[in-house]
């Protein structure tokens, strides 16, 4: 909700305009706020983790949208932001280290915003595999 009054405020002054799209365009450049190209990709995933006791965890996810240096994926459990993390994806094989970046609840499970600890010039072969001009 905060998050929303944010965007109206910004919106209304000006700095971000809505697309027909229903995305946000930063209006002083005219062109998308994010950084980069998403690309949408529904894939399964198995994350891995230590939590701050040392115990090693492993869940499985569903990956919904990648980029050259992160990912927005689903889990059915909560990870700590700024945590470190590594994917793996059967069909696509590994996809390398990644920081957790924000971790918010959605319905029954949470959705996740991963950063990619190495370019993807330096990736695993299975995160150039799911990017389409990857170099």
């Amino acid at each position: 909700m905060a998050r929303d009054i944010v965007s109206h405020i910004l919106i209304t002054a000006g700095y971000f305009r809505k697309t027909p799209e229903g995305g946000v365009m930063d209006a002083r450049r005219g062109r998308q706020a994010r950084r980069e190209d998403r690309y949408p990709l529904t894939c399964a995933l198995q994350i891995s983790w230590q939590r701050a006791n040392g115990e090693p965890c492993t869940t499985r996810a569903t990956c919904k949208e990648v980029s050259l240096h992160g990912a927005k994926v689903e889990c059915s459990e909560a990870l700590v932001a700024r945590s470190n993390v590594y994917l793996s994806a059967p069909s696509y094989g590994l996809m390398g280290n990644a920081t957790v970046r924000y971790c918010r609840r959605q319905g029954l499970k949470y959705a996740v915003g991963l950063e990619f600890t190495w370019a993807a010039a330096l990736a695993e072969e299975g995160r150039k595999r799911v990017l389409p001009d990857a170099p």
